[in-house]
């Protein structure tokens, strides 16, 4: 059961055209909604309990200024009643960049307003145990670096600014271990290679790691920077015909009871406007980060490894730091899963977002169905099977074409089946193998288990 949630690429819930204010964050926050804002240039956050809102308050770094940004934000942190032995991670709203297309640009009195409001905002503390995360500036005058931080929480930290080049940020998520202490923070991103040789393709995909815990350097100038991180290199890549797939659109997590299981689906695509999916296991990554050497450095490895996490109320030793801070790569790459260490499937279609959904069919075993969005308007659904992947429809979601910008799975709400398009036909529903769907009573007929 679900719904399929998609978004045209224009402003996502404007309020009133003149006050120019988007929605940029919509987020579970405590025991109600997180609902932030670009404000006309000054960035406001509410919470929203039971239909009340709370008074605006500052959400400089939660919310950008305008709303075409490279933007990503994580709200991680649950009600400590609830049992989490089945919720690895905390999944994230990200891609605004993506999201919106602003037509409204702060004019130089929206821009002084925002960096000092002639009446500042309140600035709440978080709920117990929720952290925000952010890739957002806090300033319109803090420059073009890009930053990953911790904005709200367990103190406030942010990336070195030469960890990397030029990053385009896709997803994040959190991650429990079995340790609170070993709790890591993942995210994916693009950035600028910095091989510039003709052949070497212009962008690199990457997956990046930090420890929750994190409680930044000892010395002045790292007291406020994350001393875990590291990067590594994700491939897709056709082993037959040597298609490399370096551009990464999307991911989608696939939560599963053991964290090392957890999967990331990753949706790539190449100069050529093909597009790949490729699927990595959290502990395939994990695996990476701890015993690879670092890209370049030669030297001795301290007591304490870089990226790794410390018990809870350690600093990371300042040796480690400048060892990491100078060498974010590891040298060894993250690879597919195995056996093949290959694509799930590529083809020339060129997808631009990725859902996955498990579905309980009628012979009594569970698929995984890829939904992916076109940039024509249209969503391809794409069931696993134990002999490869089939395209089993096609869904025209736009009439006019228009590319998809944003698209959210919903299972609970309403049918994802979508029987009818194979409209009663026995070797239509048969042959399309899609497993919500069976030929029963005369007609085709949902038959997934909830």
């Amino acid at each position: 059961m679900g719904r399929i949630w998609v978004e045209e690429g224009t402003a996502l819930f404007p309020w009133q055209e003149d006050s120019r204010n988007y929605l940029t964050l919509v987020e579970q926050y405590g025991d109600g909604l997180l609902v932030c804002g670009t404000g006309a240039c000054a960035p406001t956050c509410w919470n929203v309990t039971q239909r009340k809102e709370s008074p605006p308050w500052d959400g400089r770094g939660i919310a950008p200024f305008t709303p075409d940004s490279n933007t990503l934000v994580v709200v991680d942190g649950e009600d400590p009643s609830k049992d989490l032995s089945l919720l690895p991670f905390k999944d994230c709203v990200s891609g605004l960049a993506f999201l919106f297309r602003s037509h409204h640009p702060c004019d130089a009195q929206e821009v002084l307003a925002a960096v000092t409001p002639p009446h500042p905002l309140p600035t709440p503390c978080c709920p117990t145990g929720q952290d925000i995360y952010s890739t957002i500036k806090k300033s319109q005058q803090n420059g073009k670096i890009p930053r990953f931080r911790r904005v709200r929480g367990g103190g406030e930290l942010y990336t070195s600014d030469t960890v990397m080049q030029n990053p385009q940020f896709v997803k994040a998520t959190t991650l429990r271990h079995e340790e609170p202490h070993q709790d890591k923070i993942y995210y994916f991103f693009r950035e600028d290679n910095p091989d510039k040789s003709p052949e070497a393709p212009r962008n690199i995909s990457r997956v990046a790691q930090l420890c929750k815990e994190d409680r930044g350097g000892t010395s002045s100038l790292s007291a406020s920077k994350w001393t875990t991180f590291l990067k590594a290199t994700l491939i897709c890549v056709d082993p037959i015909t040597k298609g490399n797939f370096n551009w990464l659109q999307d991911v989608f997590f696939v939560p599963a009871s053991d964290w090392r299981r957890s999967k990331v689906y990753g949706l790539f695509t190449n100069t050529w406007g093909s597009s790949a999916v490729c699927v990595y296991s959290f502990g395939d990554i994990d695996n990476v980060f701890r015993t690879s050497r670092l890209k370049g450095y030669n030297g001795p490895t301290p007591e304490v490894k870089p990226g790794q996490c410390v018990p809870s109320g350690q600093h990371t030793p300042s040796e480690t730091f400048k060892i990491a801070d100078s060498h974010p790569e590891v040298e060894e790459r993250v690879e597919p899963l195995s056996p093949s260490r290959s694509p799930l499937f590529h083809n020339k279609h060129r997808y631009q977002k990725i859902g996955v959904h498990e579905v309980a069919a009628g012979d009594g075993q569970r698929y995984n169905v890829l939904y992916l969005a076109t940039d024509k308007g249209s969503i391809h659904k794409v069931v696993e099977l134990p002999d490869g992947v089939q395209n089993i429809v096609e869904i025209q979601v736009f009439p006019n074409k228009d590319p998809i910008q944003a698209m959210i799975l919903d299972h609970t709400r309403l049918p994802m089946d979508m029987c009818g398009a194979y409209r009663n036909n026995c070797h239509s529903c048969v042959l399309a193998r899609d497993p919500y769907c069976g030929w029963a009573n005369g007609s085709c007929l949902s038959l997934a288990l909830s």
